[in-house]
This record gives structure tokens, sequence and C-alpha cells, in this order.
């Protein structure tokens, strides 16, 4: 696993992401059940397609929500804003 990866996983404390956090593992749970070990090629792309596509949208709104609140707290927090625009 890679060191990204796990800092990633690590994250919990930005509770902005939890939602793209519990996509995330719903989809490795999937990919590793019984059910999608017999599953088609095909069958398996079209999952990843489809909540995979779920997964960026919860990623951008985690995102989007992080952004708000650093703006929100700006004039608190000068310096680690100014690193994130």
């Amino acid at each position: 696993m890679s060191v990204s990866y796990i800092k990633a996983v690590e994250t919990e404390n930005f509770e902005e992401f939890k939602l793209a956090r519990e996509q995330f593992g719903f989809i490795l749970n999937e990919l590793i059940s019984v059910d999608k070990a017999y599953s088609e090629h095909g069958d398996i792309e079209f999952f990843l397609d489809e909540e995979g596509n779920e997964l960026i949208r919860r990623m951008l709104q985690g995102y989007l929500l992080l952004l708000a609140l650093i703006n929100q707290n700006a004039r608190f927090y000068p310096t680690f804003s100014a690193h994130i625009k």
C-alpha cells in the first residue's frame, strides 16, 4: 500500500470527507465480496463506473465543504487558508 493511500485513509479528522470514505469502503467491500468474485468483467466495470462516479461526487462535495469552512474561518487561520488557495 502506498504512503499516500495510508495517509488519506487516516485523515478521519476531516469530517467533510466522511461520506467519501464510506463510499470508498463500500466499493472495496463489494470488490472483495463473494458475489463480485464470480461477476463478469463487464459487470465489475459497470459497478465501478456507477459507484466510482458517486465516490468522485462525494469527494468533490467534501472538498467544497472544506473550502467553505476555510473561507469562513480565514481570518482565524490565514496561513492555512493561503496554502489551500
